[in-house]
């Protein structure tokens, strides 16, 4: 109903449409998002301190909120910038933003150590998988490492064949990791790399006098 209000408000009551089923009348973007803030920013009894910033019921979070919070901390890193939208009930507050965050990592978390293997949560198992390895080079010239990173991205693309059943969607947040302050460890076989071939053995130095001397020099 709300949704239907603000679409007659923006594109005049004569909206046009099919009113089949199967035909769902298209709602414009705008329409959608003025109705997920309006949802978002309604409250039972409202504050009347001048000082006070609007609580949001957790449940009545729309994704409009979540994703202009989100957008914004992915692109700018600003605590203020998120603050100045979340005062104006537009988006989610900074602190709401890292619970966020907190949870989505350690449900992922949670997720690797329960199939034993670091990969994309949304991977599909039995289905023709490529790899590509590439280097990760921050800042050579630095000369520390606090300013400079060496890694390894690995891309994974999978192939779906088209007579395969379409699978279900891989829910990624965990209830019981949920509400945590700090992010999980991550899983021992990410972080720690066995040694395969043990290149620390001591070599056996022998004497060389001469031209084999010479060319050790140079």
């Amino acid at each position: 109903m709300l949704l239907s209000f603000m679409q007659m408000v923006l594109d005049g009551r004569g909206i046009t449409g099919s009113s089949s089923p199967d035909k769902p009348v298209n709602k414009s973007s705008a329409a959608l998002s003025i109705s997920q803030l309006v949802a978002f920013n309604t409250v039972k009894h409202r504050s009347t301190s001048p000082n006070s910033l609007p609580r949001h019921i957790r449940d009545r979070e729309t994704p409009i909120a979540i994703y202009i919070a989100i957008k914004i901390y992915t692109v700018t890193r600003k605590e203020c910038i998120i603050n100045i939208l979340h005062e104006r009930g537009l988006c989610n507050s900074y602190d709401r933003l890292r619970c966020l965050t907190v949870d989505i990592a350690n449900s992922i978390i949670a997720h690797f150590e329960s199939q034993g293997v670091v990969a994309p949560v949304q991977a599909k198992p039995g289905m023709f998988s490529t790899f590509a390895l590439d280097n990760i080079d921050h800042n050579p010239r630095s000369t520390t490492c606090r300013s400079s990173l060496h890694g390894t991205s690995i891309s994974m693309v999978q192939f779906p064949d088209s007579t395969e059943e379409k699978q279900s969607e891989t829910v990624i947040m965990n209830p019981a990791m949920m509400g945590k302050n700090n992010v999980c460890n991550l899983p021992v076989s990410y972080t720690n790399v066995s040694i395969l071939i043990n290149c620390c053995q001591r070599m056996p130095l022998t004497q060389r006098t001469g031209f084999h001397a010479l060319l050790i020099m140079l």
